[in-house]
């Protein structure tokens, strides 16, 4: 921490721009109007990798809208936890701000501006306008879209495919661009197909549903009829699973399709929906619909 000269006398501070009192410290964290007495409006870069170099490459001082520290030191010791930018001396504030930050550079612990714990991030902008007429953080905002492109493509993501019952082919269940579609002749007593899913990285699994999408909203609600629902112990990522598991087993599974379900006579939908132990739900849809009768007429 550094000493101001307006607390101790007289004494000069080691750091000639050093001006700024614990007591000012304790008003600049409750106060609407922290910039004004702690704001800051450069930032200066301690890390350099994607969020500083994609799709925007960014140069190691950015100009910011004005913004301040936070009241809480940052953890940095997770291998998992980066800062990327901190609050560095400028041009804005009063009560020796901005020299502060001069004085003291690149203090990730304290003067934090932009961090990532693994692909979560924070930012400390947003306590003055960040955009508007006479902004000079254009540095800043690209900076923004970097993180967004980075976090977004730093998320786990799960994936599904449908087969044909048995094999991991598609001559019966053909992929038709985000969905899948199978005809039934009339005479098919029920729908058979294999799936696979593979888990994102990091992921763990809590349980795979299968259910007739009656109203067709996507996911299941009421009126929705439940196929087959399998426990984390059932089925294992990147395993074929076959639905029914073998046609002695076909009572187990509610793939008989009752009239009712058809949307306009024609066809319903058979969403597989898998569910991480953080709740979120990955589906894939196959369209189940009655081939066209062909009658001899002769």
């Amino acid at each position: 921490y550094l000493l101001s000269t307006s607390s101790y006398g007289n004494t000069p501070s080691m750091y000639k721009y050093a001006e700024y009192s614990w007591g000012k410290a304790a008003t600049w964290n409750k106060s609407a109007a922290s910039t004004a007495s702690a704001g800051a409006n450069r930032a200066t870069q301690v890390n350099k990798g994607l969020v500083s170099m994609y799709p925007y490459t960014l140069s190691d001082r950015l100009n910011i809208s004005p913004t301040h520290v936070q009241a809480y030191a940052l953890d940095l010791e997770p291998s998992n936890m980066t800062v990327w930018y901190t609050l560095a001396g400028g041009t804005y504030g009063n009560n020796g701000a901005s020299s502060l930050h001069a004085a003291s550079p690149n203090d990730g612990t304290d003067s934090y501006f932009i961090y990532s714990y693994g692909n979560v991030f924070y930012c400390g902008a947003g306590h003055a306008e960040i955009t508007g007429a006479l902004k000079d953080n254009n540095d800043e905002r690209r900076l923004y879209l970097n993180v967004i492109c980075n976090a977004a493509t730093n998320v786990p993501v799960t994936s599904i495919s449908a087969f044909d019952y048995m094999n991991e082919t598609n001559n019966v269940v053909k992929k038709n661009g985000k969905e899948y579609i199978y005809k039934l002749d009339e005479t098919d007593a029920v729908p058979e197909f294999s799936f696979k899913f593979t888990l994102g990285k990091g992921l763990s699994l809590s349980q795979v549903n299968i259910y007739y999408d009656i109203d067709e909203t996507g996911t299941y609600t009421d009126g929705d009829v439940y196929i087959k629902q399998y426990s984390s112990s059932d089925v294992q990522s990147g395993k074929l699973i076959n639905v029914p598991t073998s046609l002695e087993a076909l009572d187990e599974f509610k793939l008989t399709i009752d009239p009712t379900y058809l949307t306009n006579g024609k066809y319903v939908y058979i969403v597989i929906e898998v569910v991480d132990t953080d709740g979120r739900k990955t589906r894939k849809k196959i369209r189940v619909e009655y081939k066209d009768t062909l009658y001899n007429l002769s």
